[in-house]
């Protein structure tokens, strides 16, 4: 074995990508792999502050082969933090290192890569088999944050340009596709690396840019522009200079670690920012209408308080019924039985989670579901109802149940076991306005219209409007 000071040596490339020299080291060894982790972790700290969220650029080169669930064995693990980049060589390093793991698990790091759809949507794969919940999408950062849909499908390099005027040109190799090798050229790792350098770099940008809508570029320069110290500059004249200069540093100082607060509660904004989109829905329900509040959530930036306020909501209503009620649905992929979509209703406040890619599955659903307190009624026919059962049965919940059959034990009456929810609704006194249009497939999109958002809350909407009454009819009856 090669001694390790040597290793780390042969193993460490200097790259020039537009005028930066780019440090590289191509690592198989679980030693070497954990000080430059190490390393990385100490250049991303010192850039909290003006980045807001530690950023780490991650990219993986893949072997060209199928083999089990995802299509490509993972050869190359590529992290990059400004002019400093890791290459794990995959295939020669196993295990995969615990410093890997628990950078990849520490939700403080957001990571940020690209790709065609196939592409991003395989790293994603990847990272949650590995317990990584803060993977986000260069493409859609651009998006959201420059307000730009087209944008989002230019190249990469493209970006770079229109973006940073980074020019990055491919290699004269081109392509290459032998990343399973011990050992590789010069040419070979500058290609290896001009991803995630150039995804570095625009994150970093555009993290910029999510600051600077919230405190400004510079925070001491958003500290001089609030109120209390303009007027301090004003109000001060009879003071000599050297106390009015210590009185107005002094004030910044305080205005300054105010601002970092607020920095620390902005990382937790941008997973919501990024990954969350709210929705105003109006429903006609009898002859008035219901504004309700829907929210698209990722699984990975679904708050602890958007389940608590749905819990809270479920047990406001035990009030004026016997139990807590929560409505739930489930879309599917079309063709297969992945769930993509899980919607839970409350009164007027809805909330999706997108489920593709959720591994390991969030506690946070599980806990919910698994809460013996609440009733969850559903719907569907026999056999989709079924499948929405024994999905939920596998996440540990235990009161879900068809609102057609929770009709028919509450009224006594077994016909409407099985019922649709226009019937049922009629059978309880109820009219509301269904969708205009009733089908869609895609419910595995990353973003959906007001409409599609409508279609997708309707069964979960009736299901609790009508199991509602149903519960309030109940607590009459007892009262009586």
């Amino acid at each position: 074995m090669i001694p390790l000071p040597l290793l780390r040596r042969l193993g460490t490339y200097v790259i020039d990508l537009d005028g930066a020299n780019v440090k590289v080291s191509v690592e198989d060894h679980g030693v070497m792999v954990d000080s430059c982790v190490a390393e990385l972790r100490q250049l991303f700290s010192h850039l909290e502050e003006s980045s807001v969220v530690p950023v780490v650029a991650i990219d993986i080169k893949y072997l060209p082969r199928k083999l089990g669930p995802i299509y490509y064995d993972a050869a190359l693990l590529i992290l990059c933090v400004r002019t400093r980049c890791l290459i794990v060589q995959l295939t020669h390093t196993s295990p995969l290192p615990e410093s890997i793991t628990e950078l990849l698990r520490d939700e403080n790091v957001f990571f940020v890569g690209t790709g065609d759809q196939n592409g991003f949507e395989t790293l994603l794969e990847w990272t949650g088999m590995h317990g990584c919940k803060t993977v986000v999408d260069l493409g859609k950062m651009v998006t959201r944050f420059l307000y730009n849909p087209d944008i989002e499908t230019a190249g990469l390099f493209q970006l770079a340009r229109k973006l940073i005027n980074l020019r990055l040109e491919e290699t004269e190799s081109g392509t290459f596709s032998d990343w399973g090798a011990r050992v590789f050229s010069y040419e070979q790792v500058k290609l290896a690396i001009q991803n995630a350098y150039a995804v570095y770099q625009i994150a970093t940008f555009l993290f910029k840019v999510f600051v600077n809508e919230h405190f400004g570029l510079d925070p001491i320069k958003y500290c001089e522009k609030l109120p209390l110290v303009r007027q301090a500059k004003h109000r001060l004249p009879t003071f000599e200079s050297v106390s009015r200069e210590i009185i107005i540093q002094r004030m910044m100082l305080v205005a300054h670690s105010n601002i970092l607060v607020k920095l620390e509660r902005t990382r937790q904004q941008f997973l919501i920012d990024y990954f969350g989109v709210t929705y105003e829905i109006p429903f006609r329900l009898g002859g008035h209408t219901i504004d309700l509040k829907v929210t698209v959530e990722d699984w990975r930036a679904l708050s602890e308080d958007a389940i608590a306020e749905l819990r809270g909501l479920s047990f406001h209503l035990e009030k004026s019924t016997v139990v807590p009620l929560v409505a739930f649905d489930i879309k599917y992929v079309p063709g297969c039985s992945d769930a993509a979509l899980l919607i839970f209703f409350v009164e007027t406040r809805c909330v999706i989670v997108k489920l593709l890619h959720t591994c390991p599955f969030p506690e946070l659903i599980t806990d919910f579901l698994s809460d013996q307190n609440l009733i969850f009624v559903g719907t569907g026919d026999d056999i989709d109802f079924k499948t929405l059962l024994e999905w939920t049965q596998k996440k540990g919940c235990k009161t879900a149940v068809e609102v057609g059959h929770f009709a028919a034990k509450v009224l006594k009456k077994p016909s409407l076991d099985g019922y649709g929810l226009v019937g049922l609704a009629n059978e309880v006194g109820l009219s509301f306005q269904e969708p205009e249009s009733k089908t869609f497939s895609d419910w595995g999109a990353s973003n959906f219209s007001h409409e599609q958002v409508k279609l997708a809350i309707y069964n979960a909407f009736a299901s609790y409007q009508i199991s509602a009454k149903l519960l309030k009819s109940l607590q009459g009856l007892i009262s009586s």
